[in-house]
């Protein structure tokens, strides 16, 4: 594994940094908390992500088998009017990736499956996973924003933390788990 970007060379102590999703399986090793991977998306695909109105970008919450994910992700991006082109079949391919990598490691028979568009502070307050994992991607914006509880002396990641926070840019994707 190494560095990925040098807003993350200062990773906190039990976050993990990858170069691919594929390394996704540092976070089984028990000191891991977090493991935070350049999420192998092209700058191409985020400036094409970049450039469309917020009303054609997918918004979705739905609960599905591992082996449905590709043909929810075509609906979901069909009915929010994303533009069909070469772009958006990279984005539901990198999102594929993504949701096979998770669901390779964590094994589990379904998966949440959640687009929001944000253009706020989503979580005002931290908030520490109540999830067996969590993978969150961010495609556009600053990024999401992510710390350590020490809850009796055991790390646990969160999102949103007001004093040791870290940024994980919207070029990353980041694989947090529940201790």
């Amino acid at each position: 594994m190494s560095m990925l970007c040098d807003k993350n060379k200062n990773a906190l102590v039990g976050v993990a940094l990858a170069q691919t999703a594929s390394d996704f399986s540092i976070i089984q090793d028990p000191d891991c908390a977090a493991v935070l991977c350049q999420a192998g998306i092209s700058s191409h695909i985020l400036a094409w992500l970049a450039s469309l109105d917020p009303a054609c970008l997918p918004k979705a919450r739905v609960i599905l088998r591992p082996d449905r994910v590709h043909s929810a992700l075509v609906q979901i991006c069909g009915m929010s009017q994303m533009p069909v082109c070469a772009e958006r079949d990279a984005f539901i391919a990198h999102a594929q990736q993504l949701s096979d990598a998770f669901m390779h490691i964590m094994k589990a028979p379904y998966l949440r499956l959640r687009f929001d568009v944000i253009s706020h502070n989503a979580c005002s307050r931290f908030h520490i996973d109540a999830l067996t994992a969590r993978l969150i991607r961010t495609y556009r914006g600053t990024g999401t924003q992510y710390g350590l509880a020490n809850a009796a002396g055991i790390s646990k990641p969160f999102t949103r933390f007001q004093r040791e926070q870290q940024l994980f840019c919207a070029a990353n994707a980041g694989l947090l788990k529940q201790r």
